[in-house]
């Protein structure tokens, strides 16, 4: 493998990187938070009202009227500072604070995954239609096996070129060889 085929290797692994960051800060809401020793936590969530995030022993819901934007300065986002959606919660609520009052609701996580079965039930149903097939698979269920495919392609031609060299170097090898037992 010469210099330019592994920077070019290089710079399309970065670029897909690079393209699944931007779609992840699209489709999905960063979520910080903040637990009763005021150490701060983040995972990245669905960006859809109501979503369901289990988090630390309690479960958080997502309310996309309460996203404040700001600057993801971390990972590869260090080089590249994107715009993100975040939503800020605290150990004392299932729902994220509010920008403009900064409060949020009463009722803790803990309490509200013992009282609320719902969500079981829910949780139940997707489940059985995962098992039967019959639910839509996500981008990383539908895309993953072309992108595996253009891996092992790519991989195979990158070791192609090398075992090409490799090769030549054995002739190179044998013809030095034979003259040498001619002599």
């Amino acid at each position: 493998m010469t210099v330019q085929q592994f920077l070019i290797y290089i710079l399309a692994v970065g670029a897909l990187f690079a393209m699944f960051s931007c779609y992840r800060a699209k489709t999905r809401v960063y979520c910080m938070f903040t637990r009763r020793d005021k150490t701060i936590a983040r995972k990245w969530a669905k960006a859809k009202n109501g979503e369901r995030i289990e988090f630390n022993g309690g479960w958080y819901y997502v309310n996309m009227k309460r996203i404040k934007l700001e600057a993801l300065d971390k990972g590869f986002n260090l080089l590249f500072p994107t715009m993100v959606r975040c939503l800020e919660f605290t150990y004392s609520s299932i729902w994220p604070i509010d920008p403009e009052t900064g409060e949020a609701g009463a009722e803790t996580p803990e309490s509200r995954k013992n009282l609320d079965k719902r969500e079981d039930i829910e949780a139940l149903n997707v489940g059985s239609q995962r098992a039967f097939g019959k639910q839509k698979m996500g981008m990383a269920g539908g895309w993953m096996p072309v992108a595996m495919l253009i891996g092992i392609v790519a991989s195979l031609y990158f070791n192609y070129q090398a075992a090409g060299k490799i090769d030549m170097l054995g002739q190179a090898i044998n013809v030095l060889q034979e003259l040498a037992m001619k002599k």
